[in-house]
């Protein structure tokens, strides 16, 4: 006599069952690890631009009280992430004798009128005079840029030495190397045309609203290559700080870490590390951000009429006979001051976030 097989009991599953069941498990902790790295480089980011910032613009605050800015002087805004140019427009007029009487936020921040006697005496008076908003000035269009580049590299990177197997050969100098370059060369091509439409939109005044026209007239008036105006010293420097900072890293992470028994997500761990190594990146790529800059001066001084941009060896060799080879390693200290801060802020907030989302999900 037969017995009935229970309700509740399951047939053993098939072998190609087992295999589609594992492989959308292996899918869903694939999607999620990338969203976790998505989203741990974008709240780094933020947290990256909400710190550096305020640095910067004080101290473009104080180059302006010393030499004030003209109508279509430029300057670059750094953000900790990304470095972005601005171009000065004509504003109220500014009688430093009698500001009081001058609605201060009508007048563009870098502007206004200050009597400031050091970097710690113009936070005071900027956040008692304006807003501790103000500490943030330039920075609103900037950021939907450098939040996604930022999102992205981090994320890209990390799938990068993944797929290339980098926890079965932790020891390889090689990986690091390729997925860094690799990632940060993507990202420069992707984003610059956005950069170089946002700098053209700056430097006219152009609401944002008129993203779609700006860059439809760019590419009809001057064709596809002027939307890629500033790439190649982008990637000159970009590529190599990358490639130095990250095999760097690596190195020091797995180091400290069995020295000290910690683990790699440490926040102090990565906090130190990634101060070391983009100050080493920092130094040695220095020539090329000495370039990177005068390129974007340049870029926003043509107008965007002529795509031809002069060469990196024109540049190298134009400052050296002009300078000497100590210009080429101009702004050292102020450079490290920027890059050593902002790396271990980056990075320790994205390997914390990052392992507390995959410990969550």
């Amino acid at each position: 006599m037969n017995s009935a097989i229970p309700s509740n009991e399951r047939r053993p599953l098939s072998t190609g069952e087992l295999y589609r069941t594992y492989a959308a498990a292996m899918r869903n902790e694939k999607e999620s690890r990338n969203r976790d790295r998505l989203l741990a480089g974008g709240v780094g980011g933020v947290i990256t631009s909400f710190f550096m910032t305020p640095f910067d613009v004080v101290k473009i605050r104080l180059q302006a009280q010393q030499k004030p800015f003209s109508p279509g002087d430029r300057f670059v805004l750094r953000d900790g992430i990304l470095d972005h140019l601005c171009t000065c427009h004509n504003g109220a007029h500014v009688d430093h004798n009698r500001s009081c009487e001058v609605n201060i936020r009508k007048i563009e921040w870098y502007k206004r009128p200050s009597h400031f006697r050091g970097t710690r005496d113009a936070f005071v008076k900027i956040v008692r005079q304006e807003g501790v908003s103000s500490l943030w000035s330039g920075l609103y269009p900037s950021i939907f840029i450098s939040i996604p580049t930022v999102a992205i590299y981090y994320s890209s990177y990390d799938v990068l030495k993944d797929a290339l197997g980098y926890h079965t050969h932790p020891d390889s100098y090689l990986i690091p190397l390729v997925a860094s370059s690799s990632a940060r060369a993507t990202v420069c091509t992707l984003f610059c045309p956005l950069d170089v439409v946002r700098t053209k939109m700056q430097s006219e005044k152009m609401h944002p609203s008129k993203v779609v026209q700006c860059v439809t007239s760019q590419v009809s008036n001057f064709g596809v290559r002027s939307l890629f105006l500033g790439l190649k010293p982008s990637l000159l420097r970009d590529v190599p700080f990358s490639m130095i900072y990250w095999s760097t890293l690596e190195r020091l992470k797995k180091r400290y870490s069995r020295k000290f028994n910690v683990p790699m997500s440490s926040f102090l761990l990565n906090a130190t590390v990634g101060a070391v190594s983009g100050g080493l990146a920092a130094v040695l790529t220095l020539p090329f951000d000495v370039i990177k800059t005068q390129s974007q001066i340049e870029l926003g001084t043509r107008n965007f009429a002529n795509t031809r941009s002069i060469s990196v060896r024109e540049h190298l060799l134009s400052i050296w006979l002009k300078s000497g080879t100590k210009a080429l390693f101009t702004g050292i200290v102020p450079r490290l001051m920027r890059v050593m801060p902002a790396c271990a802020i980056m990075l320790s907030t994205f390997e914390v976030l990052k392992n507390l989302l995959s410990v969550h999900s």
